[in-house]
């Protein structure tokens, strides 16, 4: 049986994910949650001292209060969060029961910065499939219930991915030679129209963007997603000649490019 005002961890797990789960507030020591900077799904870190700040936000909601082994700060929380309002109770045995048990965690270093309203934020595609569509609801559910979502065009989305890598090849020093844009445009074999299923442009603006060369755009061909799927080197796969050519302007580019650097440095 729990104490009074508090929740043990095989009943607080089988809320996580359903309809009805609580706020799951961690508020362990700075010390602890760097020793073991793991979540339980679905929870929030905040800090006790704060508690008469963000607690207001909880009022008239139940919330469970986690601290390292469920003693004075949960409880203390907890009885804060009442006094505003709130239906709260703590976790008995605290973080090390949950872990104990082995009970599911969630590393912080996968999860998104949050925003000022400690929210994290997520890029995914409009109009999405299915598995697009689940993603959002298994994220609310299992990572951040307050999950906010950002639904772009396709292109915007590759863009967002090439422009974390430029930041992380600038911090490393590694010099970036330009951006390619790929599966841009699909040409079509028979009749030579060009149709841009993704959109296209993204590559060329992201590149003006971070003062990058351009180096062009690859179009579409199924014969690539043929040599893939069979595991075969694409340039032993008969591709189209608008696809061909554009492979060999880019790798001519980027030959050039890397004698002339060549020749500078000797």
């Amino acid at each position: 049986m729990s104490a009074p005002n508090a929740i043990k961890s095989d009943k607080l797990a089988r809320l996580i994910g359903t309809a009805s789960t609580p706020a799951i507030i961690d508020v362990r020591t700075q010390e602890d949650f760097e020793a073991d900077p793991r979540l339980i799904p679905g929870a929030m870190k905040r800090s006790h001292q704060t508690v008469s700040e963000w607690g207001k936000a909880h009022a008239g909601k139940p919330a469970i209060v986690v601290c390292h082994h469920g003693a004075k700060l949960s409880e203390g929380t907890a009885a804060w969060l009442r006094q505003l309002g709130a239906d709260a109770v703590s976790l008995e045995g605290g973080f090390v029961e949950w872990d104990t048990a082995k009970l599911p965690l969630v590393p912080v270093a996968k999860i998104p910065k949050r925003d000022a309203e400690g929210r994290t934020i997520w890029v995914t595609r409009a109009r999405p499939k299915i598995d697009r569509i689940a993603c959002p609801w298994l994220i609310r559910r299992f990572v951040d219930p307050a999950a906010v979502f950002l639904f772009v065009a396709p292109q915007e989305v590759a863009a967002a991915d090439v422009r974390k890598s430029i930041n992380f090849c600038n911090q490393l020093g590694v010099e970036v030679v330009g951006v390619l844009e790929n599966m841009s445009g699909f040409v079509c074999p028979k009749c030579e129209c060009e149709t841009h299923i993704f959109s296209s442009g993204g590559g060329e603006k992201t590149a003006r963007e971070f003062g990058v060369r351009f180096l062009g755009r690859i179009p579409i061909d199924p014969a690539i997603g043929v040599a893939c799927d069979s595991g075969s080197p694409f340039v032993y796969t008969p591709v189209s000649y608008t696809h061909l050519r554009a492979h060999e302007t880019v790798l001519d580019l980027v030959c050039r490019l890397l004698l002339e650097k060549k020749n500078t440095h000797r």
